[in-house]
């Protein structure tokens, strides 16, 4: 079943076609997971992923990195952990500032053109251009550029802003960039390109099972789709999705 350009006329197609299967197959990125996510969350359906979108951060979360690997042996399926904004799910982040802003920084064209890498293009493009194009964030009684709800470790075509992370955890990282000079915010990228995480105070981190997003006024997005207007209030589904991945080596 291929995707259109309606959300609404593919949600209503997934829900007519899930009677009577065992398992719902993505060949696609992390879009086309959440859309089919909100058919099949918290019911009995496999959810296998070819990855063949831009970011594909769903599948790496996974360990799926070849589009071969239901050929393998040894598959596992087990039960996730994702995400719920209001009434929608979603399989690897919620974002407002930052996120909901680089959307518009990173039209089709531009992933077709440069794949993975248009993600650090998209970012360059945020960093170095004019502030007036930003969408502030004012929370806590303080201004924000960037605020991050992830249950993947990886979000933006690899960026693990959650390196320690599982999706057998039953909570959320929390990821927030007070609004500062582009040079703290570019050592603030910086540390969210590291492999290990190092705290610094371009960036509050903190894990919850629940909390708001975003503020008044400012878009926030699911998944890498803009979705409505904070803020939206969020929270953990353990066990919210049933996967088929490959077995890893330690398992």
């Amino acid at each position: 079943m291929a995707s259109s350009a309606s959300r609404e006329q593919d949600l209503s197609q997934l829900r007519s076609a899930v009677d009577g299967i065992d398992e719902m197959l993505v060949v696609g990125g992390d879009g086309s997971v959440n859309l089919v996510t909100q058919v099949i969350a918290l019911r009995p359906f496999r959810l296998s992923v070819i990855p063949c979108g831009t970011g594909n951060d769903f599948a790496r979360d996974l360990g799926i990195t070849d589009w071969r690997w239901r050929m393998q042996d040894g598959l596992l399926v087990e039960q996730v952990s994702i995400g719920k904004a209001g009434h929608e799910y979603f399989v690897n982040h919620a974002g407002s500032g930052l996120s909901a802003d680089l959307i518009a920084l990173q039209p089709r064209w531009l992933k077709r053109s440069f794949g993975r890498l248009s993600y650090s293009l998209a970012l360059c493009r945020y960093l170095f251009g004019p502030l007036s194009r930003r969408q502030p964030l004012y929370l806590r009684g303080r201004w924000y550029d960037c605020h991050i709800a992830a249950v993947s470790r990886f979000i933006g075509g690899g960026i693990a802003v959650n390196p320690q992370g599982s999706r057998r955890q039953q909570q959320l990282q929390w990821l927030a960039v007070p609004r500062a000079s582009r040079w703290r915010q570019l050592r603030a990228l910086w540390q969210l390109l590291l492999p290990s995480q190092n705290h610094c105070a371009e960036l509050e981190l903190q894990r919850s099972a629940d909390g708001q997003l975003g503020s008044a006024d400012a878009h926030y997005e699911l998944d890498g789709d803009l979705r409505g207007v904070g803020p939206v209030q969020i929270e953990c589904i353990p066990e919210g999705l049933t996967v088929v991945r490959p077995k890893a080596p330690n398992n």
